[in-house]
């Protein structure tokens, strides 16, 4: 009974772990993509991705907070979902001949502000 659940646990933290870091791997690749459609340099492309690892460290600070509080299947359920909508949210606009979204266009304005 017990090797079962073990078993189950570790085919979950596999799973976790697997799906976040192909979702980083996609990510990665297309920083030279979003950084020429937003049009940011290196120096706030750097700012902007010290904000993500302020923000990742943040986050697991409050991923803590709702483990405990709701449990870790709830809190993996809940933030797995909202990290598949942030992530389809901006990567959708960046075809050729789109438009900007307003997202990159708020980003590219932030990234300037900051590089100055």
């Amino acid at each position: 009974m017990i090797d079962a659940v073990l078993t189950r646990a570790r085919a979950a933290v596999f799973t976790v772990f697997g799906l976040n870091g192909f979702l980083l791997a996609m990510w990665v690749v297309h920083i030279p993509v979003v950084q020429q459609r937003v049009g940011i340099g290196h120096a706030a492309l750097g700012t902007l991705l010290l904000a993500l690892a302020v923000g990742a460290i943040a986050g697991m600070q409050a991923t803590g907070y709702f483990a405990d509080r709701f449990g870790s299947d709830r809190t993996t359920l809940v933030f797995g979902v909202m990290l598949a909508v942030a992530v389809i949210g901006p990567g959708s606009r960046l075809r050729r001949g789109s438009s900007p979204s307003r997202w990159s266009c708020s980003v590219s304005r932030t990234a300037r502000s900051m590089s100055r």
